[in-house]
C-alpha cells in the first residue's frame, strides 16, 4: 500500500539499490489528517533516508491547556514533552505534528528522485512465492 509505511519501505529500498513497485488499490491519494504524531524515532529515520522536510515543516506538539474549574478563563499551558537541547545521541528531542497528506507528499516527492510512483487503482489480487521469485497477479 501506499500509506505512510509502505512508501518510507519503499524509499529505503530505492535507496539501496533494490527496485520497487508500489500499488495501492484506491484509485485516489488518501484526502485528510491521520495519526499525526512524528515520534523521535521516526524524524531520526527520517534524517538518516535524507528527508529533511518532515522535520523542518512539521509542528511542535501542541501545548495543553488546563482552564479555572467551571469557566473558560484559562489557568496553565504545559509542555507535554520538556525542552532538551538535540545532542549528537539524542538529535531529536520533542515529536512533531504533520498530517498524513503532507507526510504523503513529501515522500511521493523523494520517490519521484527515483523516478518511482504510485500506480493508484492497482490491487494485489494473489500471488505465488518459487524458488525462482514471486509472482503477483494485479488488477486495476
Amino acid at each position: 500500500g501506499a500509506g505512510p509505511a509502505g512508501l518510507v519501505a519503499a524509499l529505503t529500498l530505492l535507496q539501496n539499490g533494490i527496485p520497487v513497485r508500489i500499488i495501492d488499490k484506491d484509485p485516489n491519494p488518501r484526502i485528510g489528517q491521520r495519526g499525526p504524531g512524528i515520534w523521535q524515532r521516526s524524524l531520526e529515520l527520517f534524517n538518516f533516508l535524507n528527508v529533511p522536510e518532515v522535520n523542518d515543516l512539521g509542528k511542535p506538539a501542541p501545548l495543553i491547556r488546563t482552564y479555572k474549574p467551571g469557566t473558560l478563563e484559562p489557568l496553565a499551558e504545559i509542555s507535554m514533552i520538556p525542552y532538551m537541547e538535540p545532542t549528537p545521541t539524542i538529535p531529536f528531542h520533542a515529536p512533531k505534528v504533520m498530517g498524513q497528506q503532507l507526510l504523503d507528499v513529501i515522500l511521493r516527492r523523494h520517490l519521484e528522485k527515483f523516478s518511482c510512483s504510485v500506480e493508484m487503482g492497482t490491487e494485489l489480487r494473489s500471488f505465488e512465492q518459487s524458488d525462482e521469485g514471486v509472482t503477483a497477479v494485479l488488477a486495476k
